[in-house]
């Protein structure tokens, strides 16, 4: 029996098919990540010729205001039953952004805006810090990971446009 295709490896393996060293008979990648987000998976380094922009998340601030470095009083537990890891920050502007754990995982979303720091969320917000006075109604930009773009695009709450 003759077998059309041999499937070999994955993302982690364009580095090996650029410099022509995957081994011989492999005719078949499974790439995902490679291909949709520009990075090689093991390292997570950029590859060729590749675009790490292809998918950008867009959310809309609904909340722009002056928050201390901490809440005052005791920090219960979220709603997800964890005592929230507040990170240590200065005293400023604080974002709540209309996304949240229910569209996609929060940890895998880059800010495009290096002034604007993911601070955490809820099921439905995100909270960040900003550098910048920003306002009601403006969009801010996210680079997701592989799990955030997985959330994001099969959530029913994420409108999906295409260009």
């Amino acid at each position: 029996m003759t077998l059309d295709y041999i499937s070999g490896g994955n993302s982690s393996s364009l580095p090996l098919l650029y410099s022509g060293t995957l081994p011989t008979g492999i005719n078949h990648l499974r790439i995902g990540e490679g291909m949709l987000l520009g990075r090689e998976t093991l390292t997570g380094n950029l590859l060729p010729d590749l675009f790490r922009d292809a998918f950008v998340v867009e959310a809309e601030i609904i909340q722009a205001q002056w928050k201390p470095a901490e809440p005052d009083g005791e920090t219960g537990l979220d709603a997800f039953g964890r005592k929230p890891e507040l990170p240590k920050v200065e005293p400023g502007i604080r974002l709540l952004v209309n996304l949240g754990h229910q569209d996609t995982p929060l940890s895998g979303l880059a800010p495009l805006d290096p002034g604007l720091t993911v601070l955490g969320g809820s099921s439905d917000y995100l909270v960040m810090a900003a550098k910048d006075r920003l306002k009601v109604g403006q969009v801010v930009r996210f680079l997701p990971n592989y799990w955030s773009l997985l959330g994001l695009m099969t959530s029913p709450y994420v409108e999906k446009v295409y260009i």
